[in-house]
């Protein structure tokens, strides 16, 4: 019940109606649903085959719920609601595998503080894929939890890695590790049946790449060649990312440095494997710069398997006396109590009213476009990628950043958090020409800037904008009012290109937004 409250809370009530959103990138995914529903193709501009996601089973997902004709302002809420409920299934894992291991109270303890946990909660409640991911890293790894870990399981461990791949395509990760280990333990007469479950199971990795490059023309999504390695740009925010993901939630720390005394566990080849995968998959985190995003959403995967070996290693733990063993057992028992009531609190308090705003300003600013283009047809340049185009599926949006766009995706990286280093001002100003620019927080006008001196004062792509000699002929003069219902947005800003089509736009008209 907490979680639907929580979903709740993330909700807007704007002009009478209530609207739903995920969190920005995941609108991107809900964009190209909606085209793909409405037959113009798994795309987020018309006619442009560009791959700006890396959920390519979620979106389908997506895709379904605006065939059957959800509403977009309800569109977001089913997949709220599946991820929750994974959620749940992955504590009810957790319960099972604990109790199977350590008993009953020990699985009940284990999945309450995975339920609780700021990190489970923050994923379940946004929308995203990250839920069904985490359960099919659990699932597929469940066998190797076993003190004999059987052959005939392999099929189950493999396909489950084959399918989470679709979820996400990094998850080749963990089907590529389960592989080896599989190989590893058959005896002579099974490996016929390995072989062909290990066939099986990479046709689904196998399809989605035929697919890509039949359909974008790549191997790989474009927000993969946006985010790839950078060399140091990128190796020392993913350090940054992994520690800050381990050691800024106390749940994290306890289950990763848990799982390592847990692992001993298990059988050698077992604990290697686990050991070995854990290890490259965080390197892997490491070379594309970890997340944008807070609550350690590439560290999730691992947390269900780690509070399994974790639950094991403190249920575990031999003390002198049966008085010291209770009072050290309470006493830790309270303090890990207090810390994750903290992390929730700090999650429910805080984070969510955040997301709330955030998710409103980007649909108030969505909508109040959405009367400004009435009539017309702009190309709008769109720093988040997400909401704002997802609500005006009939405007093309130039993705300044790159996700959704080839030439950006692949020019030199700059400095910054990889995913947001990447724009190029004179191909997005000179060659797209957008008639709208519409940033994500104001732009810092400072004085003197690099087009008059020759020096940075700060870099990033928004102060880069505000110093482009372009930028300031044909936009920075010529700002638009955000507005709508009588909601003024200041946290974005937007800008109109001189001679272009909304440069001297009409007084916004409010639309009749139920029957859209």
């Amino acid at each position: 019940m907490v979680l639907l409250y929580l979903v709740l809370k993330t909700s807007n009530e704007i002009g009478g109606s209530r609207y739903f959103v995920l969190p920005d990138d995941g609108m991107i995914s809900m964009r190209f649903a909606r085209n793909l529903a409405s037959g113009l193709g798994l795309v987020w501009n018309k006619g442009e085959r560009v791959q700006g996601f890396t959920n390519p089973a979620w979106t389908l997902i997506m895709a379904l719920l605006h065939w059957v004709g959800v509403p977009e302002r309800l569109a977001s809420m089913p997949m709220q609601l599946g991820s929750v409920a994974i959620d749940l299934l992955t504590a009810v894992y957790i319960w099972w595998r604990v109790s199977q291991r350590t008993g009953p109270d020990w699985g009940i303890g284990a999945a309450a503080a995975y339920l609780a946990s700021s990190c489970a909660v923050c994923w379940a409640i946004s929308g995203w894929e990250t839920s069904a991911i985490a359960l099919g890293w659990a699932l597929a790894l469940d066998p190797l939890l076993e003190d004999q870990p059987r052959a005939s399981d392999a099929w189950r461990s493999l396909v489950i890695a084959g399918l989470t791949v679709l979820f996400r395509p990094d998850a080749a990760l963990l089907l590529g590790a389960l592989v080896l280990y599989w190989a590893s333990t058959a005896e002579r007469n099974e490996r016929c049946k390995l072989i062909l479950a290990v066939m099986i199971a990479t046709v689904p990795a196998l399809a989605l790449a035929i697919f890509q490059r039949g359909y974008y023309g790549s191997w790989i999504p474009n927000t993969a060649t946006l985010k790839r390695s950078a060399g140091l740009l990128s190796v020392f925010p993913g350090i940054e990312y992994v520690l800050v993901s381990v050691f800024r939630y106390p749940f994290n720390a306890v289950a990763i440095v848990g799982a390592i005394f847990g692992a001993s566990r298990l059988s050698r080849r077992a604990a290697v494997l686990i050991a070995s995968l854990a290890g490259g998959y965080l390197v892997y985190v490491v070379s594309v710069g970890g997340d944008h995003f807070e609550h350690a959403r590439f560290l999730l995967p691992l947390l269900p398997t780690a509070t399994v070996l974790a639950a094991d290693a403190l249920s575990k733990v031999r003390l002198g006396s049966d008085t010291q063993r209770k009072f050290l057992i309470r006493a830790a028992a309270v303090a890990m109590i207090g810390l994750i009531v903290f992390d929730f609190g700090d999650e429910a308090l805080v984070d969510v009213p955040d997301q709330k705003n955030l998710n409103r300003y980007a649909l108030l600013t969505a909508l109040a476009l959405r009367d400004l283009s009435a009539g017309k047809n702009p190309t709008v340049g769109i720093f988040l990628a997400g909401t704002i185009p997802y609500f005006n599926p009939s405007i093309r949006f130039h993705d300044m950043l790159g996700k959704n766009d080839l030439h950006i995706a692949r020019t030199m990286p700059h400095s910054g958090e990889p995913g947001h280093n990447r724009w190029d001002y004179d191909y997005s100003l000179d060659k797209v020409q957008p008639d709208l620019i519409i940033t994500s927080y104001p732009i810092l006008k400072q004085k003197p800037s690099l087009r008059e001196t020759g020096f940075r004062q700060t870099y990033d792509y928004y102060q880069d904008l505000y110093n482009q000699a372009q930028f300031v002929a044909l936009y920075l003069d010529n700002q638009v009012p955000l507005r709508f219902d009588g909601e003024d947005v200041f946290i974005y800003e937007a800008y109109a290109r001189k001679d272009g089509v909304l440069d001297a736009p009409a007084p916004a008209v409010r639309l009749d937004l139920e029957n859209k």
